[in-house]
């Protein structure tokens, strides 16, 4: 009764609103607007039950876009006809033939299948499908028909808010005391940012994803914004900021496995939580690099100082990593941070690097199929000289997404038809064409050169949907949503349509069209898994918050409801599902968007800079502008060499130096402007 009271207040709400604003709105699309907002907002946690049910009729639960791909699966082993009923009328308003499907995911319990499309379906309604004398779930087909989600994984970042706030879960302020450094024992203020998942830990490099989803959809869709966008984005950054060492790369993280526990939010008393001081990975670094450009871009129009400490953060970052990427993953990740620099700033010298390292990953690209019986090719080897394959887990499908990335950066490029054609090959005849071989259409998670006990031998290959080995089997939402992206961004760029319709059904599976009937998202769909609770937490325990999405299926089987390798959200899993969500709603209604405003003059500064180069090892530059602050020459490595201040009018010399590139950093009160010098030969 207390659902459907809730339900009841919330369509009434609703119902007066939509009279406010269109008071000759038609009877039947008031209807619609009514049912579609309990059905997105209310169903989800009503259908959570310890009962586990199955209709048979696999669908995506939240629904579709009316432009966009549409399609269900059906158990069965021949093909079957179909009808589409429109809930209000009860009448049917669509039929055909749901037709047999690939069969590479088979288990006994879950095959065959076939699957029905009716994609030309466009109407705005709450439908069910029947098939088959069975009944699937109802479904919505509108043009705002992930808005709701969307929603959902905005709040679940305020819910997941660490440090002194009492918009958390738990309505109160946790963790003051962030955190004990491991190096010296010395106290270093870290509190902020968000929990990482299911628990208390801050892992960095997962946790940056928070800053990637919310961006990326801002970019994407800016009127998703619930209000609330940018100070979600400063209050998780906070964390990020602290965590940045002088010499400019990120810490490994604070409260990890050994900090996983409510400390007494007292500092010094014993319980602060460990800060591991070593530089996270090359792939968190970049990902940071991207944050904090594309925060400075977002920002500055509303708090240049906060976005000059963004981009100050971003430069220091790059100056450390650069030149350190060595694997596919890295120079993905790299060319993501390389480009969110450039867009900011728009020196050349940014996008020189990311196209160095498109080079770099496209050199690992396999262009001949290594066994002819599985012609596929495209993907990429982990690195050069290894006899083994491009895998990532939670970092997902990052190569074509980065070459998407370039491709739209930089479209006049005169390697744009050979980045377009790296795009396709990965996208086409590897990724769609293993997809095509499952009912589901899901993305493979690898390809083996030597066959494993869980992968799918063709040959002298093999391939896998699934992440893991005998003794650790993950869920798959983040390979899965990060290749739906790669499906999206490579559809807009080539206009073609087949992939457009891979990127949507990996987003089906997430919201329920798997052989489990479940939707992996909290909140969201029906047969909703209970979210994994850590044991090894003291309680309260982290709740499930709505948003969330969990690790999910194991490709074909769910081992234990309960277990954190399927049911445990994370924050890569939220940033990527939602990140999709955008793409894909962004196809329904394109949005024309402006890029912000940024005051900052571009190397207006350092245009006021003389550099002369007297010797072949020496710089010589005047200051010639009140506006400088200072100056700082650094290594390509993030090392300082020299600095400049105001008050140092007239010439500087940093010194003798040795050939080869450096960074110059000058600060004025319009912000951090950068160039990279290139000594032992002609500077310009």
């Amino acid at each position: 009764m207390n659902c459907l009271r809730f339900k009841m207040d919330f369509c009434t709400q609703r119902t007066a609103s939509a009279k406010k604003k269109h008071s000759r709105m038609p009877a039947r699309i008031a209807w619609f607007v009514v049912m579609l907002a309990a059905f997105s907002t209310n169903s989800p946690r009503a259908q959570q039950n310890p009962a586990w049910t199955d209709t048979g009729v696999l669908v995506n639960h939240v629904g579709f876009l009316p432009k966009g791909m549409k399609c269900f699966v059906f158990k069965t082993s021949a093909a079957v006809p179909f009808q589409i009923i429109d809930t209000a009328s009860k009448n049917a308003v669509y039929s055909d033939t749901a037709e047999r499907a690939p069969m590479d995911i088979v288990v006994p319990q879950y095959g065959p299948y076939v699957v029905g499309d009716f994609t030309a379906l466009i109407a705005p309604g709450i439908y069910r499908i029947q098939v088959g004398g069975k009944t699937s779930r109802p479904f919505a087909v509108s043009a705002e028909v992930y808005r709701d989600a969307e929603r959902k994984h905005f709040n679940y970042f305020t819910k997941q808010r660490c440090g002194n706030t009492t918009k958390n879960w738990r309505g109160a302020p946790c963790h003051l005391d962030d955190g004990k450094r491991l190096d010296n024992g010395q106290h270093q203020g870290v509190v902020g940012g968000w929990h990482d998942a299911h628990d208390v830990r801050k892992w960095l490099g997962p946790t940056l994803f928070g800053l990637v989803g919310i961006s990326r959809v801002m970019e994407i869709m800016p009127q998703w914004d619930p209000g609330t966008a940018f100070e979600e984005l400063r209050w998780g950054n906070t964390y990020f900021l602290k965590m940045q060492e002088p010499q400019g790369y990120a810490m490994e993280y604070c409260a990890g496995d050994d900090g996983n526990y409510w400390s007494d939010s007292r500092i010094g008393t014993g319980d602060d939580r460990p800060i591991h001081t070593g530089p996270a990975t090359v792939k968190a670094q970049y990902r940071f690099i991207w944050s904090e450009a594309a925060l400075d871009r977002m920002i500055r129009g509303q708090d240049s100082r906060y976005a000059d400490s963004c981009w100050n953060a971003a430069i220091k970052c790059y100056a450390w990593t650069d030149g350190k990427p060595a694997s596919a993953t890295e120079y993905a990740s790299a060319i993501m941070g390389c480009l969110s620099m450039y867009k900011t700033l728009s020196d050349s010298s940014y996008s020189l690097r990311a196209v160095a390292y498109a080079e770099s990953l496209m050199a690992l690209q396999v262009t001949v199929a290594v066994d002819q019986s599985l012609p596929i090719r495209g993907f990429f080897r982990s690195k050069k000289g290894v006899n083994d394959y491009f895998r990532e887990w939670y970092e997902g499908n990052t190569p074509p997404i980065a070459l998407g990335d370039l491709i739209e950066t930089l479209p006049n490029h005169p390697n744009a038809a050979r980045w377009k054609e790296s795009l396709r090959m990965v996208c086409h005849e590897y990724m769609l064409a293993l997809s095509k071989r499952n009912a589901f259409s899901i993305a493979p998670y690898a390809i083996y050169g030597v066959p494993t006990s869980w992968s799918i031998q063709i040959g002298q290959s093999a391939y896998s949907y699934r992440y893991g080995d005998e003794n650790n089997v993950l869920g798959m939402n983040s390979p899965l949503a990060s290749s739906g992206i790669a499906f999206a961004k490579a559809a807009a760029i080539l206009n073609d349509t087949a992939l457009l319709r891979a990127a949507q059904r990996q987003l089906d599976w997430i919201f329920g069209a798997n052989p489990l009937d479940a939707s992996t998202v909290t909140g969201v769909g029906y047969n909703v898994p209970d979210g994994h609770h850590n044991g090894n937490m003291a309680a309260p325990n982290t709740p499930d918050i709505d948003g969330g999405v969990m690790n999910g299926i194991m490709c074909c089987f769910w081992a234990d409801q309960m277990n954190w390798q399927s049911s445990e959200y994370w924050t890569p899993h939220v940033a990527h599902a939602m990140w999709l969500e955008a793409l894909l709603s962004k196809t329904e209604s394109p949005v024309s968007l402006q890029p912000s405003v940024d005051s900052r003059p571009k190397f207006s500064r350092v245009s006021e800079l003389i550099v002369d180069k007297p010797g072949m090892n020496e710089l010589v530059i005047r200051l010639t502008s009140d506006g400088i602050r200072s100056v700082t020459l650094y290594t390509m490595q993030g090392r300082p060499i020299a600095r400049c201040n105001a008050a140092d009018r007239g010439i500087w010399k940093p010194g003798n130096l040795k050939p080869g590139w450096y960074l110059l950093a000058c600060a004025s009160s319009a912000g951090i402007s950068t160039r990279k010098l290139l000594v032992g030969c002609q500077v310009k």
